[in-house]
């Protein structure tokens, strides 16, 4: 199912043209089951959804339902704990040629095997990049990946800069460690992180031409907030930096003849700081804290919080030494957190919409697909696009990355080929042109499948718990790419070689959707199209689509029903076809612009 039916396109060109759905349109559906928990809110579905949807990557119906008896204590607890760490990430340094190898090679082997070494590097950052995702996907350790996520937008560094990859994964698995526990601490360990050192340019601050860009966003970004130093400041901070550096094999390295022993001034202390001194002196004042409690809860939350109780939070966390952990648990017990406006009420980045969206449908994409795919939609992991990370909120939605947010779902369902969204539907595309009323009934592809379905009507067909329906034929399959030469003219005459390449790998994984809508509807007792898209439309959406939008599901439903001859409430019986139509479904509802928010 490509995003190129009149329907879709009339969904995608509103929402491109119309500012998100405000907070009246994100009230939280009531269910059953609702019990009051805190004063203030109640702990029902929707708020259970709404904690997952901030505190990790969305949930499924089976997490939401655990957590609903779990109550919300016993599940921030849970969340909180971080789960166990995971097995951390084997990578090798590969920056340092082997000169006694090379002293052997001719100028162009020499060429050849630095390229190669470089070349193993990328590889490596992105199957690291790719392995984080899949912690995204797992769901295991939720809040762990959620504030890693987090500190990766606050404490910006970027491959593209960064020449060793391997500086990069160092980094992000010092966030990951730190992610829970104190900012403190990642305030101490980022001004030696080499990593940072090396993209803010620390290597060229020396004492005798003092570099400020670390300095400077120490102060503006890491910690204090444009307004509450000075330029005099910046300078001095910048001279206790001096000297901080890291070696070839990526380890930090002081270099004392390097370092400004002078006195400097910060913040109107006085004395030969350094780094070290720098940190606290930074971490004592009320706006650190200030800042620090702000960014947490602007980015939990998605509003900026009010000025009382950004000042209860940033005491909370003072008071904790900048312990984490108090100021998550206040969170997501505070009554505010569950407010109406809140919930629904953010646009998802590109790597939330497409986690969060295979986890409700239960499928389970390779990371290589969510990567590539958060890329394309403008946010790579480790390779944020400047020092203040990614802007998000309305800059993520623009009329090209909605249809192609649409079409990576489509991928993930299992009805779009992935050669699709880069150059448009080929043959793929036929099994979902609409049917032409003939003299001898329905021609195209669907009008073949429903001639084939009325042939068998009188056998029950039944399908395989997670047998994939959305493929018509042996060219419609992922080795339609291979099979067939022209494309790979079209990506190469389009200028799209590296995107022909991922269509290449995504083959490579011979991904099937591990989905059955129809047997997961049966389960339920759902029969009717009304029930079959509300369902559906509450276990995809973060947040109640509004009674038109379910109509127009409804809708959908009914002239695809229509066309089998069926009655309404014997969708499910029309045999496998069934499946096609409910993921059609599925795909749709995640191309509303509810789907965008979470």
């Amino acid at each position: 199912m490509h995003l190129n039916s009149t329907l879709l396109s009339g969904l995608l060109l509103g929402l491109a043209a119309a500012p998100m759905p405000a907070s009246a349109e994100a009230q939280p559906a009531s269910h059953a089951g609702e019990a009051p928990a805190k004063e203030g809110f109640v702990w029902d579905e929707r708020a259970v959804e709404h904690l997952y949807n901030r505190a990790g990557f969305g949930a499924t119906r089976a997490e939401i339902a655990r957590g609903l008896d779990l109550g919300p204590e016993s599940l921030v607890e849970e969340l909180l704990s971080g789960g166990s760490e995971p097995d951390a990430f084997f990578y090798e340094l590969l920056n340092r040629p082997n000169r006694l190898k090379m002293a052997f090679m001719e100028a162009a082997g020499r060429r050849e095997y630095i390229n190669g070494l470089r070349a193993k590097d990328r590889r490596q950052m992105t199957a690291f990049a790719i392995w984080w995702v899949e912690r995204m996907l797992a769901g295991e350790t939720p809040l762990r990946e959620r504030m890693t996520l987090f500190w990766h937008g606050l404490f910006t560094s970027s491959m593209g800069t960064v020449k060793h990859g391997f500086e990069m994964i160092q980094q992000n698995q010092f966030l990951r460690r730190n992610a829970l526990g104190s900012y403190a601490n990642l305030l101490r360990g980022i001004i030696r992180d080499p990593a940072m050192l090396a993209y803010l340019d620390n290597n060229e601050n020396h004492k005798d031409q003092p570099n400020e860009n670390l300095a400077r966003e120490i102060m503006e970004l890491f910690s204090l907030g444009e307004g509450n130093y000075t330029e005099a400041d910046i300078k001095d901070v910048a001279r206790a930096l001096t000297g901080y550096t890291k070696t070839r094999d990526g380890k930090f390295e002081f270099k004392s003849r390097d370092h400004d022993m002078g006195e400097k001034t910060v913040l109107g202390q006085s004395g030969r700081f350094d780094g070290t001194d720098v940190v606290e002196i930074l971490l004592a004042q009320r706006a650190c804290a200030e800042w620090v409690a702000g960014r947490l809860i602007t980015y939990l939350e998605g509003a900026q919080p009010g000025p009382e109780r950004l000042a209860s939070y940033a005491t909370l966390l003072a008071e904790n030494n900048y312990q984490l952990r108090p100021v998550l648990r206040r969170l997501f017990l505070d009554p505010k957190f569950y407010r109406p406006e809140i919930r629904g009420a953010r646009i998802q980045g590109p790597i939330d919409y497409l986690v969060s969206s295979s986890r409700r449908l239960g499928v389970e994409p390779p990371g290589v697909f969510v990567y590539q795919g958060g890329s394309m939609l403008g946010q790579r992991l480790l390779d944020p696009p400047n020092v203040k990370g990614w802007e998000g909120g309305e800059s993520w939605v623009t009329t090209s990355s909605l249809m192609m947010r649409c079409n990576l779902m489509g991928v993930a369902l299992g009805i779009t080929p992935l050669e699709d969204v880069f150059v448009g539907p080929t043959k793929s595309a036929e099994r979902d042109d609409p049917p032409t009323l003939v003299a001898g009934g329905l021609t195209g592809r669907r009008g073949a499948r429903l001639e084939r379905a009325r042939a068998a009507e009188s056998m029950e067909v039944e399908m395989d718990n997670g047998m994939d329906m959305g493929m018509d034929s042996e060219m419609d399959g992922p080795e339609a790419l291979s099979n067939n030469g022209s494309l790979f003219s079209r990506f190469k005459s389009m200028g799209l070689m590296r995107e022909f390449t991922m269509v290449k790998k995504f083959q490579a994984f011979e991904y099937e959707p591990q989905l059955n809508l129809a047997s997961r509807l049966r389960r339920r007792g759902l029969s009717t199209d009304a029930e079959i898209a509300r369902d559906l439309a509450e276990e995809l959406l973060a947040i109640a689509p509004p009674p038109e939008t379910l109509g127009t599901l409804e809708s959908f439903l009914r002239d695809e029903r229509q066309l089998w001859g069926a009655e309404d409430g014997f969708l499910l019986s029309i045999g496998t076809e069934a499946e096609h139509i409910l993921r059609r479904l599925a795909h749709l509802i995640l191309s509303l612009p509810e789907a965008q928010l979470g």
